[in-house]
Order: C-alpha cells, then sequence, then structure tokens
C-alpha cells in the first residue's frame, strides 16, 4: 500500500523489543508491582496492582518495566482488547501473568504511548486472531506473528501528536466510566437506606411501614395457549436481577411441552429453576405476548398495595435474593426448585403507596442518569475508535 508522506513502514522487531528478558536486581527484597490477567481491563488498562517482594515472583512470572506494553496472548483475552501501558510500577519493575507479551518501544524509532494505541487498533487485533496457535480454548498469539507485525510510522513529533490526541479521548473515557462507577455506588448505597426506611423523604417521616407478604399484591395469572405450529417468540430471565430476554423457537417440534403461556407488559415472572440466583423480572411493555414455559409461573400487580417499580428494586436486594434461596430447596443448579406457595409468602416492609411512588421516582431518576452517562461512554470508545483508525493510518493528519 502507498503511505502517507514522510511515513516509513518497519517491521515490529526493527523498532521494539519482543518479550525482552528481565533486569537484573541484586536486592531479593525489592518491592515490584504484581499484575494477574484478571487486573487487566478490556479497556487495555491496568485497574490495580498488587505488590510483592522480587524474591517472591522473579520466577514463573512474566517481567516488564515502566514504559512496556503488555498485550494479553491467550483467547479470549487478545480478542477481547486486553492489555495495557505499564506505568507507576513500584521500583519501575512489574511481574505478570505467564499469558502477556511484552513489547518495548525503541525510541529513537517509536514513541511507546504511539505503540500502545496501536497494539489496541483494529488490525493488530484482526492479525493478531487469524494467526493465532494451538488448540481449540488454548490458542495463542505466537511472538513471531508480534515479531513481523508491520507498523508504519510517521515521523516522532507526529507520532507524539497522535498519542497525546487519543491520550485526551482516554482521559474523557476513564473520567466517564468513573463517573458511572460512583453514581453506581451512590445509588446503591440510597438504595439500601430506602428500602430499609432508614432514609425518609420529607413528609413521610411518621407514617408506618408494614410487614406484607407478597400474596396481598401479587395475582397468579394463567393465559394457557397450545404450542405454536410455527416459529414464536420466547421469554427468558436471567439471573441476578438483571431482566428478561427473548429468543425465537425456530421449531416449535423441539420443545417438549404440548402447552405454553403468554406474558403481558408489566407482568412479574420468575424461572423457578434458578430463582435462588435471582431469576426474577418485571416484563417490559415491548415483550407483551411472548410465551414462557410453565417454569415461568407469572404474576399481576395489584397497583391499589404496591407501585410495580417500587417492587422492582425491592426484588434486587441482597436479602430478597436470600428469601428466594431458602424457598428454593434441594441441591446445585436444576436440582434448587423455587416453591411458589411459599414464594407468595415471602414478607416485606411496605410503606404507603404515596412513599413507594417517591422511593421508585427517585431511584428511576438514579437510573436514568447512569444510562446517559453509559451511552456517552459507549459514544466516546466508538469515537476514539474510529479517531484512532484514522490517526494511525495516517488518513487524518496532525499538524506540528
Amino acid at each position: 500500500m502507498s503511505l502517507p508522506n514522510g511515513w516509513t513502514q518497519h517491521r515490529l522487531r526493527e523498532i521494539a523489543l519482543i518479550n525482552p528478558s528481565r533486569e537484573i536486581v541484586h536486592n531479593l527484597n525489592l518491592l515490584v508491582s504484581f499484575v494477574p490477567m484478571e487486573d487487566v481491563s478490556e479497556s487495555a488498562k491496568i485497574k490495580g496492582t498488587k505488590v510483592r517482594n522480587y524474591k517472591n515472583v522473579s520466577k514463573g512470572y512474566t517481567p516488564f518495566q515502566n514504559g512496556d506494553i503488555l498485550v494479553a496472548k491467550i483467547t479470549p483475552c487478545f480478542e477481547n482488547g486486553k492489555g495495557a501501558l505499564a506505568e507507576n510500577l513500584s521500583n519501575g519493575l512489574g511481574f505478570g501473568s505467564t499469558e502477556f507479551h511484552v513489547i518495548r518501544a525503541k525510541e529513537e524509532y517509536i514513541d511507546k504511548k504511539y505503540l500502545y494505541f496501536s497494539t489496541l487498533s483494529h488490525e493488530f487485533r484482526r492479525r493478531g486472531e487469524i494467526n493465532m496457535q494451538g488448540s481449540a480454548g488454548q490458542q495463542r498469539v505466537p511472538t513471531d506473528f508480534l515479531a513481523s507485525y508491520p507498523v508504519i510510522l510517521p515521523p516522532l513529533p507526529e507520532q507524539r501528536k497522535i498519542a497525546d490526541i487519543l491520550s485526551t479521548w482516554d482521559e474523557a473515557i476513564d473520567l466517564t466510566d468513573q463517573m458511572i462507577m460512583v453514581k453506581q455506588k451512590r445509588k446503591q448505597t440510597i438504595m439500601q437506606r430506602l428500602l430499609t426506611g432508614k432514609l425518609r423523604f420529607p413528609g413521610f417521616i411518621n407514617s408506618q411501614w408494614h410487614p406484607t407478604q407478597l400474596k396481598e399484591f401479587l395475582n397468579p395469572v394463567v393465559r394457557k395457549i397450545e404450542k405454536p405450529q410455527e416459529s414464536y417468540i420466547a421469554l427468558s430471565v436471567r439471573s441476578h436481577g438483571k431482566g428478561a430476554f427473548i429468543r425465537i423457537v425456530e421449531d416449535p417440534e423441539e420443545v417438549a411441552m404440548t402447552e405454553l403461556y403468554k406474558v403481558d407488559g408489566g407482568d412479574l415472572i420468575v424461572n423457578i429453576t434458578f430463582a435462588w440466583e435471582g431469576a426474577i423480572a418485571i416484563v417490559d411493555k415491548e415483550h407483551a405476548g411472548c410465551l414462557v414455559s410453565h417454569r415461568f409461573p407469572t404474576y399481576n400487580f395489584d397497583e391499589a398495595q404496591i407501585v410495580p417499580n417500587f417492587f422492582r428494586y425491592v426484588m434486587v436486594t441482597k436479602r430478597f435474593f436470600h428469601e428466594l434461596g431458602i424457598i428454593s430447596p434441594g441441591g446445585a443448579g436444576r436440582n434448587r426448585v423455587l416453591n411458589k406457595t411459599d414464594f407468595l409468602k415471602i414478607q416485606i416492609q411496605l410503606p404507603n403507596i404515596a412513599e413507594q411512588r417517591k422511593i421508585a421516582e427517585f431511584l428511576v431518576n438514579c437510573d436514568q442518569e447512569i444510562t446517559l452517562l453509559q451511552q456517552k461512554l459507549a459514544i466516546l470508545r466508538q469515537q476514539k475508535k474510529g479517531l484512532m483508525q484514522q490517526l494511525l493510518t495516517g488518513k487524518i493528519r496532525v499538524k506540528i
């Protein structure tokens, strides 16, 4: 391919060291950073480091130093983008998983941050995936691939400018990510206090909460139909209170049941097989008419007694999940089946309708703020990805 004016192309081995040997350390008690694979994010950041004595990690782990680029070699970590630019290591040295490749820039040729961003590019990850070797599930990016990978380089001043631009994008992404975590933590803390009555809104302080069994506001509903003869949309429930999802059943003959059940928007459904894992959800309006099996008992809310959105938050608390576990006796997995009679006997503390509505509105607003930030984060990441592709190929040039 034709290169942008003033750019050159090199094999990675010409401009960087691949898996360089460890530094010689005479002080065996020297404190160094330790980075296992789980401490490297899929957004190519080190989430946190542990500190170890050099003598405890110098054998059996991958050595690196400040300024080195880590690249996960094993599937699926490589494809998922795991990697990092090593910075702020204890005494400038680190050790980590044997599933890391280490790349050290020869800084007379390439800026280390520019090289780091190059290892995040779609082209680098695509080619690495194609060149993986090994058995299924244990495939790895070989060192030879890294050594021969072609890198196109602008002059060093332009490299540094490109790296600065992409670093600015990273700062915005990190800041937004931190804001999301802060708001999520704040919401969880406030939610716990609101749902236990430890925090009250003005105007409700003197009103009493009452212990109430689910059967007082949940009514079983059955909308039985014959199994369709053609493909249909089925509804399932994720564990840990993460909501419902749809799937297409292409061949109804593969379904053993002869009867199924319709759900409607606003229904509460429970997966009796995995209720102990928090498989409970309120059906969204767009999922009305989907079908479930007998393993998904369905209930209507008596809205004179409870605000459904209030219960939406109650049902994902640790205490409620604990209650679901108690009434799902048996061994692990499919042997733990929810007792539907006991389900309706679960007791929660219930404020009056007005306070329920106030609590639900507050928590919904918290979720909306978090959702907007998550959307912003997704946009920033997509923008960075597109900009990186343009900058690293010279399709967009920067002024020096």
